[in-house]
């Protein structure tokens, strides 16, 4: 049996159409457990009417206390044999849970990570480009392929057996409000002995503009859940030297991405003090800017990371804004 895990939140206008996702599948051996976030607006009650149809169906109604608090509740109250995340602005393919249970059975893994397309206003944009059905037990193998995409961090991409979680302790957390579900996957990862990712797309994303993600996608110096990941990283042991570095790599481009962004869509100022507050943080002084020359890397990126380096910031916002955002001055006006 399925658990799909579900935290709710403020999602009135798209939360029936999630439940719905669920009640429609083909494989019918699950329970649906909606988790309440303290919504203030009609989310609690349009799930408690659907409770009130299907048995399967629980509502748990709390005070706000954030996403990774609310999933923790979800898991203490399922009883399935696998946990589905489900984000309640989201839905599932109809026949995603007899994918899944097709694998499960096949491969006997812990874990199945799929694919998702994302869509705006019903429509496609974007999906997931993962090429290849594969089974992994070698931890390197996987962590390679989850720790060098920022599209693996999902936690609504998979499918994990009950017996993998361990109660884990997230309380220090609550406050985060970008990148928990990659804090949230590293007990996954750790404890999970085999994988199965396949490229089949059993998760629809809702580009939600008034989602969490969106809220905070830009502006965020908090770098909590990429230092817990580089300490879990070190700590496993698996990576050697030059995986490590291309892993620096790696991170060193996500913060130039978010540089981008963030000079594009701020004030000049706040802009200055974000740049700022990034270079102070222990995470990029001991950690992204070790060991790494001023053009090391090809491109573009090359020459942002070596004006932010040498704190040009002036020349950094004028060159991103020439370079990427042709709305920028827009955008500017309506964040100031």
């Amino acid at each position: 049996m399925f658990s799909v895990l579900v935290p709710v939140y403020n999602v009135e206008k798209y939360v029936s159409e999630c439940i719905d996702s669920v009640l429609r599948q083909s494989y019918v051996h699950f329970e649906l457990i909606l988790v309440d976030d303290g919504s203030t607006d009609n989310s609690g009650r349009i799930c408690d009417e659907y409770a009130a149809t299907d048995d399967r169906i629980r509502v748990i109604h709390k005070q706000n206390q954030g996403q990774i608090h609310t999933r923790s509740v979800a898991i203490r109250e399922a009883r399935g044999d696998y946990y589905v995340f489900l984000d309640s602005d989201d839905m599932l393919k109809d026949y995603a849970l007899q994918t899944i249970a097709d694998i499960i059975e096949k491969h006997h893994c812990d874990c199945v990570i799929y694919g998702y397309e994302k869509t705006q206003n019903g429509e496609i944009v974007s999906q997931t480009q993962d090429s290849e059905e594969i089974y992994l037990s070698d931890k390197q193998e996987v962590y390679k392929r989850c720790f060098f995409s920022t599209e693996m961090n999902s936690l609504c991409r998979k499918a994990v057996k009950a017996s993998v979680f361990h109660d884990t302790d997230y309380s220090m957390y609550y406050h985060i409000k970008l990148g928990e579900d990659l804090l949230e996957s590293l007990e996954i990862y750790k404890n999970s002995q085999s994988f199965y990712f396949t490229n089949r797309k059993l998760y629809l994303y809702r580009d939600n503009p008034q989602s969490i993600t969106h809220q905070y996608e830009r502006i965020n110096v908090d770098y909590t859940v990429r230092k817990k990941t580089l300490e879990f990283i070190q700590e496993e042991g698996i990576f050697s030297s030059e995986l490590l570095d291309k892993y620096r790599d790696f991170c060193i481009i996500s913060v130039m991405n978010q540089i981008i962004k963030t000079c594009i869509h701020y004030s000049r100022e706040k802009t200055k003090q974000a740049l700022q507050a990034i270079r102070q943080d222990d995470y990029y002084q001991q950690f992204l800017v070790k060991g790494i020359t001023d053009y090391k890397y090809v491109g573009n990126k090359s020459f942002i990371f070596c004006l932010f380096k040498k704190r040009y910031d002036d020349l950094l916002i004028t060159l991103i804004r020439t370079i990427y955002g042709s709305n920028a001055k827009e955008s500017q006006e309506r964040r100031t």
